[in-house]
């Protein structure tokens, strides 16, 4: 991680206030343990430092809230208040020909409260936050623009929430704020050298699903005309496959064949509790030693870079969070997404005139691509699955010991050595412990996301696979396709549905999917429309995921309520408005 100028001085002030964060989160002021690290400060830090050194804190559990809460009310100031609500382009009567092929007039009154609603999500900093960054943990790249938030306890903009709310304001016309949005992130690569998984001082440490680059391409397709945005965004995209394909988070995997294979995985440059969720990470960890602690709390940061916290995909004993395993698993979407990375990439380079450097990263990409087929790609279950690393030791710092190990799983058999990758184009550093894998077994919508990401060629054989495995999964539900199987009560397992993975596999089928994909993609569509408009119909909500057994049924599990606003269930349902219209929903093909 780099971090310079105004988010070094912010980490520092972290750190000279984890006492008191320590203490106030113990206390649970809040319910929801991101209200506190979202507060400003109403003073410099040092000064809020040492004026909780000089408090004196009783020993009576109730007494002592008493005490932090008057803290709090003296030297913080309320949530939300550096920020401030925008309404660029907002309020304009949407775009000529929006939404074609809706005609039914309850509908339309629907998309057009989706549309007003990116108003009601939009927001910019205050002032001060560019005054007194020390004093904020809002994230800010040099020239901030507008942004939107996901809503409710999610007061930032988020990375992989980004494209589908992107793609809905494109839809609604909202060029503007849709520029704004892509411009935060490419600032923020700029400085930091990826994008956080939110603009907050303390995402720096992690990522999320790294789909710039199609946001890039989506607005460039909406702005073909703007010849500043591939030159500016196309170094940044090269500073952020760099970050995704060096070590830690690239490893590479050595066949029984002798040939190398180059993938990468999740991995947060963190060992404590996350702020946003710090007493929900202390309680996990219980009774673990310092170590094991802090090896767990790595986890579950790079689950959160996932953007599936928690999914028992992450977890060894499939149900446990104290389980978690994140960093041993390699990931078939988020290979998926870099080999989507790797063709965009190309593609700019290639209409910029940089001819070598497309046909580098084209190479990049077939590279990958051969790697997910070999390693990934299940024949008999017709999908891509996820690799299971079990290392021994820390596979990241333990650099001395090296090795190979048989693989099992649906995969050939195969010999694997853990190496990290130094650069893209020289994978060549060792990595560590002896390891061996297998494919995981769990059945996760995830497994499908490849063929969104064009993993296998359109009409293909594979492709025509995959939709008949979907079908077959028991992923598909009656209101919803569901994440996965297992019901953990986790929100990314079953029963959960959620909007970005049902437009990823509606757009994969049908892009890719042959005539039965088309059929199934359109099917999907209307199914997640019946569902996002019966909630708004029934509550005036826009959930941020759903019940995949019942029509309009807010999800549930995990840390927190199930919130709503909700940026990408928004933009999905525009997306899918504008591709297929409104129709009955039908019985799934």
């Amino acid at each position: 991680m780099q971090a310079t100028g105004q988010s070094t001085l912010q980490l520092q002030n972290a750190s000279l206030l984890a006492p008191f964060l320590h203490e106030a989160q113990t206390a649970r002021l809040f319910p929801d343990s991101k209200t506190l690290v979202d507060m400003p400060l109403a003073a410099p830090p040092k000064e809020v430092a040492a004026a909780y050194a000089s408090l004196r804190l009783p020993d009576n559990e109730e007494q002592r809230r008493a005490v932090l809460q008057q803290f709090c009310r003296s030297w913080m100031l309320p949530v939300e208040s550096d920020l401030r609500a925008v309404l660029p382009q907002s309020a304009a009567a949407p775009p000529p020909g929006w939404l074609p092929h809706i005609s039914d007039p309850g509908i339309r009154q629907w998309a057009e409260a989706l549309r007003r609603m990116w108003g009601v999500l939009c927001r910019e900093a205050t002032p001060d936050v560019l005054l007194h960054p020390d004093r904020h943990t809002l994230l800010l790249p040099a020239r901030p623009c507008p942004f939107v938030i996901p809503g409710a306890r999610f007061r930032e903009q988020y990375y992989w929430d980004s494209l589908w709310s992107l793609r809905g304001m494109l839809v609604c016309g909202l060029v503007e704020l849709a520029q704004g949005v892509v411009s935060n992130m490419l600032g923020l690569v700029e400085v930091h050298g990826f994008v956080p998984n939110g603009m907050r001082t303390y995402y720096l440490n992690r990522s999320q699903p790294p789909l710039l680059s199609q946001m890039v391409a989506a607005l460039h397709a909406a702005t073909p005309d703007d010849s500043q945005l591939l030159l500016r965004a196309l170094p940044a995209l090269l500073r952020e496959h760099s970050y995704w394909s060096t070590a830690p988070k690239g490893v590479v995997l050595r066949a029984s064949d002798g040939q190398t294979h180059q993938l990468s995985r999740y991995w947060a440059d963190w060992s404590q509790p996350r702020p946003e969720s710090y007493r929900e990470d202390v309680s996990t960890a219980a009774g673990l030693p310092p170590a094991g602690a802090a090896a767990l709390w790595r986890e579950l940061a790079s689950a959160a870079e996932s953007g599936w916290d928690f999914s028992s995909r992450w977890l060894a004993d499939g149900v446990s969070l104290n389980s978690c395993r994140t960093t041993q698993v390699v990931p078939a979407d988020l290979n998926a997404f870099l080999y989507q990375m790797e063709c965009n990439i190309a593609a700019f380079a290639s209409e910029l005139g940089q001819a070598e450097l497309a046909a580098s990263f084209e190479e990049h990409a077939q590279r990958r691509l051969a790697a997910m087929q070999a390693l990934m790609w299940d024949v008999a279950g017709g999908q891509w699955r996820d690799l299971v690393l079990a290392a021994h030791g820390d596979t990241q710092t333990d650099a001395a010991a090296e090795g190979t190990a048989v693989a099992t799983g649906a995969a050939a058999p195969a010999e694997i050595t853990a190496t990290a990758a130094a650069t893209a184009a020289a994978a060549n550093e060792t990595c560590s412990a002896v390891t061996s894998f297998q494919q995981s077994t769990v059945v996760a919508a995830s497994n499908w996301v490849p063929l969104y990401c064009g993993c296998t060629p359109a009409g293909s054989p594979d492709a025509e696979l995959a939709v008949t495995s979907l079908q077959a999964s028991g992923l598909l539900q009656a209101a919803g396709v569901a994440v996965s199987l297992n019901d953990t009560g986790q929100q990314w397992d079953w029963p959960n549905a959620w909007p970005p993975i049902t437009c990823m596999l509606v757009e994969g089928c049908e892009a890719y999917g042959g005539m039965a994909g088309s059929k199934l993609a359109a099917a999907l569509a209307q199914q997640y429309l019946a569902t996002a408009h019966s909630a708004w119909g029934q509550s005036g909500r826009n959930y941020e995921k759903f019940d995949s057994r019942r029509q309009g049924a807010a999800g549930g599990g995990g840390e927190y309520e199930c919130v709503d606003g909700f940026g990408w269930t928004n933009g999905a349902a525009l997306v899918l408005l504008q591709r297929y219209g409104w129709r009955p929903a039908k019985e799934l093909p």
